[in-house]
């Protein structure tokens, strides 16, 4: 029996290239730098975060999950074109427009079924951007498909090299083999990576040689709730939530949205933390912060919220942003 993820992203659009003004650079004041990234239309922006366009570019392939590097200077991102699990895996220079396909000719797997592909998914960046981390999945031609007999492992990249290795613990996730894992993000610090099943989650060291179940820690010896992982708050908190058991669809509201405390195992409220009303945050398919601001994707929206001032600075008609620089909190908050 295997563990299997439950969110997909489908956020595919085919453009072609155009680059605009370049981001400034380090002496830019911090209300002017690049905080929020987000595809729509076919063109992704980099914008501050009261919503200043700083970049626009247009590339040719379509996008579907993507990260943008803690420098905001680079993107990746998964193309699915015919497939469902994932495909390619691209990387887009924001200044140039330059495009680079990166797992061309990558073959994980020794043996593949009759029909089988390799595919990736749901790229993340590391704190310092030299490298990514991204799901494989293993796709079939025919109508089999399903999340079982698509679980893959996790796979790391350097950026420089184009090297890419297995991370080792998520070949066999308790005996049961990989399991279909999604939303693979590197903590703050680099030193481990939160990734997303279907009913709980788990923290991968970042050189793939521990795997620690965080269902149990979720739960909270809870019945009857579905907990899942959003992201990291700081190198020593998770943003997670609890789906009741069955609870008839996606679109159905989150019964909570809590923060866990990984050093004493404790939870408190994600509104405490991050200032977010419950209201938004029970409605939410994804919540990241990044310093003094929280993301709060939805169907159909994304939110930028100020955690100072508790209000919302940008509102945004496409369910796929970004900030740049994902999970980095005040030190001491979270660490």
């Amino acid at each position: 029996m295997r563990i299997v993820a439950h969110r997909w992203k489908f956020f595919g659009l085919l453009v072609t290239v155009a680059a605009l003004p370049a981001i400034p650079g380090d002496t830019t004041p911090q209300g002017e730098s690049p905080r929020v990234a987000y595809v729509r239309q076919g063109t992704l922006y980099v914008t501050t975060a009261s919503g200043k366009v700083l970049k626009t570019v247009k590339p040719q392939v379509g996008i579907q999950d993507f990260a943008i590097s803690p420098d905001a200077s680079r993107v990746v991102f998964s193309v699915t074109g015919k497939r469902r699990y994932g495909g390619p895996i691209y990387m887009l220079n924001v200044s140039t427009g330059h495009l680079a396909q990166l797992t061309a000719g990558l073959r994980y797997a020794t043996q593949l079924a009759s029909g089988e592909q390799e595919v990736y998914d749901e790229p993340d960046f590391s704190p310092e951007g030299d490298r990514i981390v991204f799901d494989v999945h293993y796709e079939n031609q025919g109508d089999a498909n399903d999340v079982v007999m698509a679980s893959g492992p996790l796979a790391v990249m350097d950026l420089k090299t184009r090297h890419a290795r297995i991370l080792q613990a998520t070949k066999n996730v308790d005996g049961h083999g990989p399991a279909f894992a999604n939303n693979p993000l590197w903590s703050p610090n680099g030193e481990r990576i939160l990734v997303d099943f279907e009913v709980g989650a788990a923290l991968v060291s970042s050189d793939g040689a521990h795997l620690i179940d965080l269902s149990d820690q979720l739960a909270q010896g809870r019945d009857n709730v579905e907990p899942g992982a959003f992201g990291w708050f700081g190198s020593g908190c998770v943003i997670y939530f609890l789906n009741e058991e069955n609870r008839g669809g996606p679109s159905a509201p989150h019964q909570e949205v809590r923060i866990l405390h990984l050093k004493t195992k404790s939870t408190e409220p994600a509104s405490t933390l991050l200032g977010v009303p419950i209201e938004m945050l029970t409605k939410a398919d994804g919540v990241e912060v990044s310093g003094d601001l929280a993301l709060v994707r939805s169907k159909s929206e994304s939110l930028v919220f100020d955690v100072l001032s508790r209000k919302i600075i940008q509102r945004l008609p496409t369910s796929n942003a970004r900030l740049v620089g994902g999970g980095r909190v005040e030190p001491g908050r979270c660490d």
